[in-house]
């Protein structure tokens, strides 16, 4: 199912269905979770597992975990794919077949030659956490292990006059679509101005084409859009979109 697209079909599917997991993007499968239980679902969540991807997971796993049998994670990037994966131990185990995995200064870098066409040599992530080397865990498996993690956050925020709640369907155009003209990005949502402001370094003088993304933010949120180009990005401590309460 496309993370990007999710209604209430999505619902009624996991009601019927009753999945014994469900794998995504963490903000996705909590959009699910609550259209899931505005729809009398909540005994069937109970049955089910997660396994969370493809940004941090700690404010939704505070959430999720009241509803779901077990909340598990994995941890990549879409150049070096998954490169840990949590245990039932809760153990984050560096797939180490196909990963290797260092901290530098408290920062995560990551060394993928499984993938032949562009091997990727200490790739820095921009992520936090330490390695605990050959970590022995009462799962069974003795591998290198992530402990410490703090990734690439976006906020959830669902309120009034929004058509859908904030996530990763929101900012992941941006790169998709529009890397030839935004070098960098974050995204700000000012809920009391029903307002959502992209900041980008722009890659070129002319980014006029920009401006479809803009319309398309808005048409699919509810709330007005701006572009504010800028020479470099605030420092929002790791979050590419956050929510701007005060």
């Amino acid at each position: 199912m496309n993370y990007r697209a999710i209604d209430d079909s999505y619902a009624d599917w996991v009601i019927e269905k009753q999945p014994r997991i469900i794998h995504g993007v963490a903000g996705a499968i909590r959009e699910l979770t609550d259209r899931v239980l505005k729809r009398g679902g909540k005994s069937v969540l109970k049955q089910i597992s997660l396994y969370l991807m493809s940004e941090d997971t700690r404010s939704h796993r505070t959430f999720l975990s009241q509803f779901y049998e077990g909340v598990f994670m994995g941890y990549g990037n879409a150049e070096c794919r998954t490169v840990a994966s949590q245990c039932l131990m809760g153990t984050l185990h560096v797939n180490m077949e196909t990963s290797i995995a260092e901290s530098i200064d408290g920062e995560l870098f990551v060394t993928n030659l499984f993938n032949t066409v562009s091997p990727f040599i200490r790739y820095r992530t921009g992520d936090k956490g330490r390695i605990i080397a050959q970590k022995e865990c009462a799962c069974g498996v003795t591998s290198d292990a992530i402990e410490g993690i703090e990734g690439k956050v976006i906020d959830y925020y669902f309120g009034p006059g929004m058509k859908r709640p904030t996530g990763w369907w929101l900012v992941s155009p941006i790169s998709h679509q529009y890397g030839d003209l935004v070098k960098a990005w974050r995204i700000e949502v000012v809920p009391r101005e029903k307002k959502i402001r992209v900041y980008a370094v722009p890659k070129t003088n002319d980014i006029n084409r920009f401006s479809t993304y803009l319309d398309w933010v808005q048409e699919n949120t509810g709330f007005s859009a701006e572009l504010v180009t800028v020479v470099d990005l605030p420092d929002w401590r790791g979050k590419l979109l956050r929510v701007l309460e005060n």
